[in-house]
């Protein structure tokens, strides 16, 4: 992994990443095995498969295969993880993985494998939460398969300690009819990046991206997003919203390729950014390459701050300031949970936050 990201030093999609960051810091090697341990930093949602995940390892004690819905296959290795839906099977429980890293000595690297397979006009949740303890660099990647008319809605939550650093991938293959709703929300570590590349690669496929970053401090967090439309009559929408305190940093960088056979294709991309403090920074790289005639796509970037007709129509009615900010940033970042499906993620989607917005705050 530190050999990939040195090299990545001189690419140009990475010049915007403070690498040299994370490089100075003297890596001991991987974290060391810790099944015994089960989290309890954070309670996951109410009537949700749990797969907890410690330095990339399952306690069997942990797993019950009795519980494991039906229509869903579950493989386990050491770092690994397969998850597999049958054809023509509607999980209507969320799966969550609880992937938690533990670095008790010096600062150490853990890597996970995920695998996705959901089988024609089959649907599936999945919620990924990266968390932990210590200083540590996780490099989770997951592979995804999207089957002819099913659906997959992957919400990844990036919960890292301070010291804690992530680079996640995600790549997706979508068939004909399919469609997914990837939503990335990050709010800690210190330099998290999220690599995503979605395949359209069958007809009338659609691929919906949101993400929200609440950054603090000097934190740098990141979306490079590469959306590749393949074939004819296939749509895709791209939402970013970030709000921004202290020094941080936040960066969109997104490609929409599409390819010469992408005729009627439909790509929509917009990032919106509030800055709370006059050194925090939002950047918004947009990219489109097009090799098709009959296509409609768009791009746009807004950056603003807490707009001060709000904040006085609050007051004026007897808000206190503190409070007046807090509704008003609730209410420009509720859009995110407006996207999440299921009530019980939903609701435990709102607590975090809620919780997590008390660090953001105008200077």
């Amino acid at each position: 992994m530190l050999q990939t990201l040195t090299d990545n030093l001189r690419l140009e999609r990475w010049r915007e990443t403070p690498l040299k960051r994370v490089l100075s810091t003297e890596w001991q090697g991987a974290v060391a095995a810790y099944p015994q341990l089960m989290p309890a930093d954070h309670t996951m949602p109410e009537k949700c498969f749990v797969l907890t995940v410690v330095n990339g390892e399952v306690n069997p004690q942990w797993f019950n295969e009795n519980l494991v819905p039906e229509g869903v296959l579950i493989t386990l290795e050491k770092g690994k993880i397969q998850l597999k839906v049958i054809p023509n099977t509607d999980i209507a429980t969320p799966f969550v993985i609880y992937n938690y890293t533990v670095s008790e000595e010096g600062a150490r690297t853990a890597d996970l494998d995920i695998s996705v397979e959901v089988g024609d006009e089959s649907k599936l949740t999945v919620l990924f939460v990266e968390a932990g303890k210590g200083q540590y660099l996780s490099s989770p990647k997951v592979a995804a398969k999207v089957g002819q008319a099913a659906t997959l809605n992957w919400l990844k939550m990036s919960l890292n300690p301070e010291m804690a650093s992530s680079f996640y991938e995600f790549e997706c293959d979508q068939a004909a009819e399919s469609a997914t709703s990837i939503l990335h929300y990050q709010a800690g570590g210190d330099v998290v990046r999220s690599d995503i590349t979605v395949h359209l690669k069958g007809e009338m496929s659609h691929s919906n991206f949101i993400a929200l970053n609440l950054g603090s401090g000097k934190q740098s967090l990141e979306n490079v997003m590469t959306l590749h439309h393949e074939v004819p009559h296939c749509t895709s929408e791209q939402s970013i919203k970030n709000l921004l305190a202290d020094n941080a940093n936040a960066l969109f960088d997104g490609m929409i390729n599409v390819h010469q056979d992408a005729q009627k294709t439909d790509a929509n991309q917009l990032t919106r950014s509030i800055l709370l403090s006059d050194k925090a920074r939002a950047m918004t790289i947009p990219r489109l390459e097009i090799y098709a005639d009959d296509v409609r796509c768009t791009h746009g970037a807004t950056v603003g701050f807490l707009e001060p007709e709000s904040l006085f129509y609050l007051r004026s009615r007897g808000i206190e300031l503190q409070e007046a900010q807090a509704m008003l940033l609730l209410s420009y970042a509720a859009e995110f949970l407006g996207m999440i499906e299921h009530e019980t993620v939903k609701e435990w989607m709102h607590k975090q936050l809620e919780n997590d917005l008390t660090s953001v705050r105008p200077a």
